[in-house]
């Protein structure tokens, strides 16, 4: 006996339902069971710019033999190109892989064919067809809305001569195809997109030479007084809270404790002068206490405190284009230059990136 599974065994073609007989299934014939064998359930295509995943779910094929082939042509000629086979995810029925050094913009045939021993004549097949992404999104196509430091939110209209303050302010106004302008300045807020923008016309936020996006304490990095509280430390009023600080560009080390501070513990439980320089926030008292690795009065320095956690934030929406801009010094655990939550097709390109914990990160959408 070469099967011995049930009592009988099936096969369902439309809504015919065949039976065979258990002599059928005694008989030292091979016998290649409906469930071995393999048709094709669904084909799913997910093209970028260069490249296509490709994922083929079988319907069938319970032994797990089916090998499944790949074939590609650009559309309208005639000549089939082999790619990689398809490799078997450990779900069984489904294949995945990736097309690789396609060309931007341009339509193609896939032709996935199945392999079943178990199969009798000719093999599944589907034929799909898909248009790689283009490698630069497209221009802005709608009003141009204006941001300067000289703006005014209450009294803006957008325009080059009434332009608004903030960049947040100017995106509530933009829609798709619109494209944000922000002038040279210095613009100390997290930056939100409250909408996307569509393939034929994204939404663009472009900074011009000299546009900031600071995530740093404004009064901290003004001018503030110092008083020497003890050897080399100093302090200063200060009400937020940060664990980015930097000195002239150098970055300074935060520490957890007054004590630890003053001895200098670099972190380290018990030791002392293990690390010159660093800071800590006493937030009842509503002072920083800083320390400069070289020692000395920070006066006339330039400090820079990370008070806000996002430079720009990009939240379940599409087709967003961000370029131009230096983003620097934000503070907190997960603090970022441009953070894209759930985001898809998006362009970001162009920036200045520093004195901050990460630069640009893709992540899954929020709740």
């Amino acid at each position: 006996m070469t099967q011995n599974r049930t009592s009988f065994c099936g096969a369902v073609t439309a809504s015919l339902l065949v039976f065979c007989s258990c002599a059928a299934i005694c008989s030292r014939t091979a016998v290649a069971w409906a469930a071995d064998t393999s048709t094709i359930a669904k084909v799913e295509l997910a093209p970028t710019i260069h490249a296509c995943g490709v994922i083929v779910t079988l319907s069938g094929d319970d032994n797990g033999d089916a090998v499944v082939k790949l074939e590609l042509r650009e559309s309208g000629t005639t000549t089939w190109r082999p790619a990689h086979d398809l490799l078997r995810r450990k779900s069984g029925r489904v294949h995945a892989g990736s097309l690789f050094y396609l060309a931007p913009a341009t339509h193609y045939q896939l032709r996935v064919t199945v392999e079943d021993p178990d199969n009798s004549g000719a093999p599944p097949s589907s034929t799909d067809s898909m248009q790689t992404r283009a490698d630069a999104p497209a221009a802005p196509s709608g009003k141009t809305i204006h941001v300067s430091p000289q703006g005014d939110d209450g009294s803006a209209d957008g325009s080059s001569v009434k332009p608004y303050a903030t960049i947040n302010a100017a995106l509530a106004q933009a829609q798709a195809g619109d494209e944000v302008l922000v002038a040279a300045g210095v613009y100390r807020e997290e930056v939100k997109l409250p909408r996307g923008g569509t393939e034929a016309k994204p939404l663009w936020l472009r900074g011009q030479p000299g546009a900031i996006i600071d995530g740093s304490d404004e009064a901290l990095a003004g001018s503030p007084s110092w008083t020497l509280y003890k050897d080399d430390i100093y302090t200063t009023p200060f009400s937020g809270s940060t664990n980015y600080l930097a000195v002239d560009h150098t970055r300074i080390y935060d520490y957890q404790s007054l004590a630890a501070l003053e001895a200098k513990s670099g972190g380290q439980s018990g030791k002392s002068n293990v690390l010159e320089g660093g800071f800590f926030i006493d937030g009842a008292k509503k002072l920083l206490y800083l320390r400069l690795p070289q020692g000395g009065s920070p006066t006339g320095k330039k400090v820079y405190a990370g008070v806000r956690k996002v430079g720009v934030l990009i939240d379940n929406k599409a087709h967003v284009v961000v370029r131009g801009f230096e983003i620097r010094y934000f503070g907190g655990q997960y603090a970022v230059a441009v953070d894209l939550r759930g985001a898809t097709f998006c362009w970001i390109s162009k920036l200045n990136i520093h004195h901050l914990i990460a630069g640009i990160r893709s992540r899954k959408g929020g709740a």
